[in-house]
């Protein structure tokens, strides 16, 4: 006859400690997902951090602005001049330059003589969203009528801030003039503003 002793059972414990996870897979895939996790957050970050948005060199500006007057120095270079007419503008392109759609918009301007707003086929829109390679004009106009500025004395306008959105991540982007809009006087306001005032 033959008789069998029970293991004592911290042997039964050692064994089943020692033993191989039974699901090695379980952990390679959670190991997978968390990289791919990180890499994709990353991937967020970088493409949604970078600004896409260039100026593409194209300009123009209205009749009333001129380039060059010969009794000014010294105010700047680049600039076209609101010299004799009231109203004018000068439109800059812009293109997206990057390979995802950027949503844009424009901040307002520190002069009170000037806005901007953002053109797409001739019509005015508060925001828009640009496809890869697709281009808009940002519109810098000017309006003197109610303003005083002196013979001689200018102001101009360098850039404009554009808020773009990528992905979800909105900046701040400064957008250079080229040519900037300028004012030059001498200017009085027209007779209709200290009605209105």
């Amino acid at each position: 006859m033959t008789t069998t002793t029970p293991a004592p059972a911290g042997a039964l414990r050692s064994r089943r400690a020692s033993r191989p996870p039974r699901h090695p897979r379980r952990r390679v895939l959670v190991v997978v997902a968390v990289l791919l996790v990180v890499v994709l957050a990353g991937a967020w970050l970088l493409v949604g951090s970078r600004s896409w948005v260039r100026a593409d060199g194209t300009s123009s500006w209205s009749p009333g602005l001129v380039q060059e007057v010969g009794s000014v120095t010294g105010l700047g270079t680049g600039v076209v001049w609101l010299v004799d007419d009231e109203q004018g503008w000068v439109l800059v392109g812009v293109r997206n330059a990057g390979p995802l759609p950027v949503t844009l918009a424009v901040q307002p301007l520190d002069h009170a003589a000037a806005t901007a707003s953002l053109e797409a086929g001739g019509a005015a829109a508060p925001r828009l969203t640009l496809g890869p390679g697709e281009r808009a004009d940002v519109r810098v106009a000017l309006d003197v009528t109610c303003a005083t500025y002196g013979d001689g004395v200018g102001e101009s306008i360098d850039e404009v801030r554009l808020r773009t959105t990528t992905l979800g991540v909105t900046r701040t982007q400064v957008l250079a003039l080229e040519p900037q809009p300028g004012v030059l006087g001498p200017h009085e306001p027209d007779a209709s503003c200290a009605a209105a005032g």
